[in-house]
C-alpha cells in the first residue's frame, strides 16, 4: 500500500471513497505475498492485486456493500487456497494468506495518508497503524525501523504498515558518476541521499530524496540517520574529499561503505586511514 499512497491521495482529493485490501500475512504457495495491496476508487477501475482468480474477484464483489458505511471499519479475513477448507478462497494452490479490507473516505482518512505521504517523502521511519476502527500515521522514535506486522491482543488486533524504505544509499559525491547512480537506484526504488561539499550541484541533481550540497562531510555526514540500514558509496571529486568522507562514515556503523577509484588511489587512502587509527579489518 505505501507504494500507492499518492494515488489514494489522489482519489480522496477527487471526491472518492476507496476500497483497500491489504495481504498482512502469507504463507508458502500462497499467490498473495505480504504488503501486496488493492485498491478499488468508487466508480473506477482496481489498481494493484493480492493474489488474483477468484479470490480477488470476490473481494471486489464485496466493496459497494464497504462503501455505505459511515465511520471506519476494517476486517481481517484468513483464506486458505484450497477446495475443502472451511474458508476457502476460491483458488486450489495450496497455502493461506489473510487479507485485510477497509474503506477510506475524504474527510475521515485523507490527513492519515497524507501524513504518511509526507513521512515517506522524507524518508522518515513510520507507520500507519489500522485498528478495527481506526486509521492514523505513527511517527517513530529517531532512528527506530519500523516493519510491518500485525499484534493481535485477547479482543482486538492492530496492523502495523511500515512506511519506512529498508533500501536506502547515500552517494557521497554528485558529479557525473554520483548523478548516474542515483538515477539508477532510484529506478531500484531506494530512497538516495546524495551529498557534495561544493555548492553548484543542486541545479544538476534531479534524481535524489534528499540532497546535502555545500557543507562538509564532518558537518554533512555526522549521526547519519538510519546508517544501520544505509549502504554509502563515496565517489567524489578528489582524493582528499574522499579521505573526509570516509573518516565521517567509518565510525557510524554503516551497513556498507564503498569507495570508487583506481588500485594506486585505494592503497593510499587506506594508509591514510589507517593512520587516523580505523583497524585494518574495518577498512578491509
Amino acid at each position: 500500500m505505501r507504494h500507492l499512497l499518492k494515488e489514494i491521495l489522489q482519489s480522496l482529493d477527487k471526491g472518492n471513497q476507496l476500497f483497500v485490501a491489504i495481504v498482512v500475512n502469507a504463507t508458502k504457495g500462497s499467490p498473495g505475498f505480504e504488503e501486496a495491496t488493492l485498491i478499488l476508487p468508487q466508480n473506477s477501475n482496481p489498481i494493484g492485486s493480492i493474489g488474483g482468480g477468484e479470490m480477488e474477484r470476490r473481494v471486489l464483489e464485496s466493496a459497494p456493500s464497504r462503501f455505505s458505511k459511515l465511520a471506519f471499519d476494517a476486517e481481517l479475513q484468513e483464506l486458505h487456497h484450497s477446495e475443502s477448507a472451511s474458508h476457502a478462497s476460491g483458488l486450489i494452490c495450496g497455502g493461506k494468506q489473510i487479507n485485510l479490507t477497509f474503506t477510506l473516505s475524504p474527510q475521515r482518512d485523507r490527513k492519515a495518508i497524507a501524513d504518511a505521504i509526507k513521512c515517506q517523502n522524507a524518508g522518515e521511519s513510520a507507520c500507519l497503524e489500522i485498528s478495527p476502527h481506526k486509521i492514523e500515521c505513527r511517527h517513530a522514535d529517531p532512528n527506530e525501523t519500523t516493519y510491518s506486522r500485525i499484534q493481535y491482543s485477547e479482543n482486538s488486533w492492530l496492523y502495523h504498515l511500515s512506511l519506512f524504505e529498508h533500501r536506502r544509499i547515500l552517494i557521497c559525491g554528485a558529479g557525473h558518476c554520483g548523478q548516474a547512480l542515483a538515477a539508477q537506484m532510484k529506478r531500484l526504488s531506494y530512497f538516495v541521499t546524495l551529498f557534495d561539499s561544493r555548492n553548484d550541484r543542486a541545479s544538476q541533481c534531479l534524481e535524489a530524496d534528499n540532497t546535502l550540497f555545500n557543507q562538509s562531510p564532518e558537518h554533512a555526514l555526522a549521526s547519519f540517520p538510519y546508517a544501520i540500514s544505509t549502504c554509502a558509496i563515496v565517489m567524489t571529486h578528489s582524493y582528499p574529499s574522499d579521505l573526509e568522507a570516509l573518516s565521517a562514515l567509518m565510525p557510524q556503523g554503516f551497513a556498507f561503505i564503498g569507495l570508487m577509484g583506481s588500485s594506486p588511489k585505494l592503497s593510499r587512502i587506506k594508509a591514510a586511514l589507517l593512520e587516523k587509527g580505523f583497524p585494518s579489518k574495518q577498512i578491509d
